[in-house]
C-alpha cells in the first residue's frame, strides 16, 4: 500500500517537556536516538526523504506523494522550539 508518512523528528518526547516546563519540573528522560527513518524505509523497500533544510521541504514531500510506494518524509525540526499554546474558547 502506497502509504504515506510525515515525521517530525525532535528527538524527544515534547509533549512530557513541554508539561515538565510548564509546571516547573527540570527536563527528565525525553531524550532520545532516533534512527534514520529515511534509510529505515528505504531498507523496507519503500521511499525514504530525510528533511534537514527548511527549503528541501517541498520537493521531498512532492516526491514522496508521486511515488507509487509507501514512503516516509523524516523532517528534522528544532527540539527546543515549542509551538505557541491554544486555548480554547469558553
Amino acid at each position: 500500500m502506497p502509504i504515506k508518512v510525515i515525521l517530525f523528528n525532535d528527538s524527544k518526547l515534547k509533549n512530557i517537556k513541554k508539561e515538565q516546563f510548564f509546571y516547573g519540573y527540570p527536563e527528565y528522560g525525553t531524550t532520545f536516538i532516533n534512527p534514520n527513518f529515511a534509510e529505515y524505509a528505504k531498507s523496507c523497500g519503500g521511499e525514504g526523504y530525510r528533511v534537514e533544510r527548511p527549503e528541501d521541504l517541498d520537493k521531498a514531500v512532492e516526491e514522496a506523494f508521486t511515488s507509487d510506494k509507501p514512503a516516509i518524509v523524516d523532517i528534522i525540526v528544532d527540539p527546543e522550539a515549542f509551538a505557541s499554546i491554544i486555548k480554547k474558547a469558553t
